[in-house]
């Protein structure tokens, strides 16, 4: 499925030359190549990708948060934090580029910087799951297990009760030993 999926990105790349779309196909088929294995191709074609210069800013910051995913995956997260500090410096609400720095603060133990970031992105989309959970880690984090289980809860309801945002709400459930509420979640 995945070779066949390359094909069809290839042709679509062929066809769009160096207009815009070209840059989305681009990021897509690296997507698959990494998650097929071929991680040192994927990264290298996005890199040259982001060197080319075509498609929107947006298109391109796009393409730089999903190069720093592949570089903190592969073990240089030095190389994405460069990354999204680009992205940052052109488009300071990216949501993406500030869950990304965000979560980087979490592992330095710097939950108040992470906090202040995700706000930000919080503000620019209220619903983002991946955000509300984020800031979980961090005030759990700070030692706010009260505003950790708030916005694991917040995560659970505004994701429709979707089976990893669920469980992670379940566990504190069952850990704080509110087994009704926890059932009831389930």
């Amino acid at each position: 499925a995945s070779q066949a999926a390359m094909d069809e990105l290839d042709t679509m790349i062929a066809a769009a030359g160096d207009g815009p779309t070209a840059t989305v196909f681009g990021i897509l088929r690296a997507g698959i190549l990494f998650d097929s294995g071929a991680r040192e191709a994927a990264i290298t074609d996005l890199q040259a990708l982001i060197d080319a210069g075509g498609g929107t800013q947006s298109d391109l910051n796009d393409a730089r948060i999903a190069l720093a995913r592949m570089l903190s995956a592969e073990g240089n997260p030095v190389g994405g934090r460069r990354l999204v500090g680009e992205v940052l410096e052109t488009d300071p609400a990216n949501v993406e580029a500030l869950k990304l720095e965000a979560g980087g603060f979490i592992d330095e133990d710097r939950p108040d910087a992470a906090i202040s970031r995700l706000r930000t992105a919080l503000e620019e989309a209220p619903d983002d799951v991946g955000a509300m959970t984020l800031m979980a880690r961090a005030h759990e984090r700070n030692g706010s297990r009260d505003l950790m289980r708030d916005f694991l809860a917040l995560a659970y309801e505004t994701s429709g009760s979707a089976p990893e945002e669920t469980l992670r709400y379940v566990r504190v459930l069952v850990s704080e030993e509110r087994y009704l509420s926890a059932e009831e979640a389930l």
